[in-house]
């Protein structure tokens, strides 16, 4: 049927143990520069759990025989296979032979397939040969891995060949793979092969997955994209041009561009390199498989100079498929060109101990040398937080990091708290309202009326000075300095930076308004604490809130003014925190009169955060289970409301709405509405009605704080810890690690 299973190995299947079993030894590319780089690194070895580091002599490059050893190790692994015999010719037997494959691979491999690793929740899981199992662990739970071993987590894996077009009956339009057998569309046989690689993580790459007569391959192919495991790469026909065109819907789901293309190597190498310079987007960050197996014999002894050209090609990888052979010395043979070409290659680049092309000397760390170079000078935490630091310090996005960038650690702890958050939202309000009474008094002004009804959508006009709808950290701290935000103007940019780590919790460098409205959730949370901490202060006074009321209500009216309530409990009976008491009363005042009475302060008594996040929870739920989404129940309770688009939701509306929704609440809907209303403008807008998707945001940022915090904490203890002259200041510090970073990798080609 032209189905195939091939046995998929790299150049690191040189280094695994099993590979050089018989004695064989690697011929490294530098023995001299290896065994200096070795004594340079067990000096600065770290210690985990007790045991020191082992480190690779030459981890940046494979053996110059890595060719020879690795496809041996190959070979060892078909000959096993081939005492099952496995068959393709069914769906049951492309399953079995995957199972035979895995089998063969822990036969011959037993090390390397069979190894466990832990996550974060203590399950085990099996660490294949392929990165599949990396995949669903956390850096941080891998450890510090060497960049050898890294590769090796990849070395070896399995490549199935469809050939689907055989499979296809173009009248009927649905796919069998055998005469009798189950009958697919192209998007359900998308989901079969999801399945197989979910299935068997060693499955790497499927080849011409749909046939090109399918007039719905395009649709199979988007879908076998969006499904598939990030590890997997889908090769198409070469002819199927049409399914590859830069853009096309078909890698939607793949945006890392893991999708390629057959070579025609019948073109020949110059054949090839000219249909580059016609078609580069054919090839431009493409997966390429050369299949020298399917294509005639004469042109596997000019492999080299297809490896040559490929190699120039701006292929995102390259994969060479040979012909079955009789012995493994006949692989070896064929493969001799092949494996002269790589040793020279390998010599060129990795055989000097510091460049010599004339290259200028960086004075800025790229990612690689500080996670390597952090490695190296004995930071345990390498391997868990390097990656994650770099990001938060590469504030410009630049990839790469000057002295000033890493100094500037020195001045953030973490993410803000939510008291810090609380205070930006009020100064965010009292600057607002300045601006909305600044603008009246002249009569005009340049924001629209949703931004001016909405002190985070006026922040926000400010913040994203060019409208792209993207405020990067540098943008923030112009905007709030030009708004003479108390930090900026006294240059506190490390509480800046903390400020906008809390909207920025994915550490992409920057945010929109979606994030910059996460303010109003954070603020909200907070002012709850307000709310429990002032009851808690009028029970600890009063015994109970029934008799608070009844002492701070004299003249016995059954109602305290606000300004009045508030002026008690500072003068008389000496609350410290003001902010707090503005809080309580704009959360209990459910009517919005400013005046409390003595039933919002029996609903204050019997408060709950627990029961009233599950309300809000509910709220939500019900709200998509109507209407299918937040932004329709949004647009619904507007109509009920018979408001105008813009206009937002008054606490009547939004109470109209519930009821309409049958909302089941323990609280009193209005007690909702005023944690929706964060800002305390009266109204609760779109974008604060659709915060109800990001609830769980405080419990993300929580996370994030943590995990910044100890990451942060831990490379300055680190920076710390080292021999410094008494007189070093925090900016001295920074720069010898910065320094000492540099020299440690200075000769790496990274």
């Amino acid at each position: 049927q032209g189905r195939r299973l091939c046995i998929g190995v790299t150049l690191w299947a040189a280094t695994l143990p099993e590979a050089i079993a018989d004695g064989t030894s690697l011929a490294l590319v530098d023995e001299v520069a290896g065994l200096s780089r070795q004594a340079n690194l067990e000096e600065t070895a770290a210690e985990i759990d007790g045991n020191a580091v082992e480190n690779d002599v030459d981890e940046y490059c494979p053996p110059l025989n890595a060719v020879t050893l690795a496809a041996r190790l190959a070979s060892r692994v078909a000959a096993k296979m081939a005492e099952d015999g496995p068959s393709l010719a069914s769906e049951e037997g492309i399953a079995s032979a995957l199972g035979v494959f895995k089998k063969s691979l822990e036969a011959v491999v037993p090390h390397q397939a069979q190894s466990e690793l832990e996550d974060d929740k203590g399950s085990k899981m099996r660490q294949s040969v392929s990165s599949a199992a990396c995949t669903e662990l956390e850096s941080q739970n891998m450890g510090s891995l060497s960049l050898a071993e890294e590769q090796r987590l990849d070395c070896v894996f399995c490549t199935l060949d469809f050939d689907a077009d055989k499979a296809f009956n173009a009248d009927s339009g649905v796919y069998s793979f055998c005469e009798g057998g189950t009958e697919r569309t192209a998007e359900q046989l998308a989901d079969y092969y999801t399945a197989l690689c979910r299935e068997e993580p060693l499955l790497h790459t499927l080849v011409r997955p749909f046939s090109p007569r399918d007039p719905a391959r395009q649709s199979g192919l988007h879908r076998l994209c969006q499904q598939l495991p990030s590890q997997v790469i889908v090769v198409c026909e070469p002819g199927d041009r049409n399914a590859m065109t830069p853009g096309s819907d078909s890698e939607a789901g793949k945006p890392d561009g893991s999708v390629g293309l057959l070579r025609n190597v019948e073109l020949g190498a110059c054949g090839l390199a000219a249909e580059y310079k016609a078609q580069s987007g054919l090839f431009l960050h493409r997966h390429g498989l050369y299949d020298f197996a399917a294509a005639g014999a004469e042109l596997l002894p000019m492999i080299a100079s297809y490896l040559h050209v490929a190699l120039a090609l701006p292929e995102q990888s390259r994969q060479f498929v040979l012909p079955k052979t009789a012995s493994t010395e006949d692989l070896q043979n064929m493969l001799q060109p092949f494996a002269a070409c790589i040793r020279g290659l390998l010599a060129d680049a990795y055989a000097q101990v510091r460049p010599t092309d004339g290259r200028e000397k960086k004075n800025n760390l790229n990612n690689a040398q500080f996670r390597e170079g952090l490695r190296r000078l004995g930071y345990e935490q390498a391997g868990q937080y390097a990656d994650l630091l770099f990001d938060f310090l590469d504030v410009s996005r630049g990839k790469s990091l000057s002295v000033q960038d890493l100094q500037f650690i020195e001045h953030v702890n973490g993410p803000a708290t939510f008291k810090q958050l609380d205070e930006l939202r009020i100064w965010a309000c009292d600057w607002h309202a300045a601006q909305l009474q600044r603008k009246h008094s002249k009569a005009g002004g340049d924001v629209d009326a949703s931004a001016a009804s909405s002190p985070l959508g006026m922040l926000m006009h400010r913040l994203d000075a060019v409208g792209s709808g993207k405020v990067t950290f540098n943008d923030f701290s112009r905007g709030l300095r030009k708004m003479k935000h108390p930090a900026a103007v006294a240059n506190d940019v490390g509480r800046l930076r903390e400020l906008f780590m809390c909207f920025d919790l994915q550490n992409v460098g920057a945010i929109g308004a979606q994030d910059l409205h996460c303010l109003s959730i954070f603020s909200a949370r907070y002012q709850l604490k307000c709310v429990i901490h002032v009851r808690t202060f009028l029970e600890e006074r009063f015994g109970s809130l029934k008799a608070a009321f009844k002492a701070m209500d004299e003249n016995r009216s059954g109602s305290l003014p606000a300004t009045e309530w508030i002026d008690k409990m500072i003068g008389p009976h000496g609350y410290k925190t003001p902010s707090d008491l503005t809080a309580c009363l704009n959360f209990i005042d459910k009517d919005g009169a400013r005046v409390l009475t003595s039933k919002e302060f029996e609903a204050l008594a019997t408060f709950n955060e627990e029961t009233f996040m599950q309300d809000m929870l509910a709220l939500q739920a019900q709200a998509v289970d109507k209407y299918g989404d937040v932004t329709a129940a949004f647009d619904a309770f507007e109509k009920q409301g018979q408001k105008q688009g813009g206009e937002g939701l008054e606490a009547k509306d939004f109470l109209s709405g519930c009821r309409l929704l049958a909302l089941k609440s323990q609280n009193d809907p209005r007690l909702l509405f005023n944690f929706l209303d964060a800002m305390h403008v009266g109204r609760v807008q779109r974008a604060d009605f659709l915060l109800l998707e990001r609830l769980g945001v405080v419990e993300e940022h929580k996370d994030v704080s943590e995990k910044m915090m100890a990451a942060i904490s831990s490379l300055k203890d680190f920076a710390s810890s080292g021999e410094q002259p008494e007189s070093s200041d925090a900016a001295t510090l920074w720069a010898k690690l910065h320094k000492d970073l540099r020299e440690v990798t200075q000769g790496d080609f990274f």
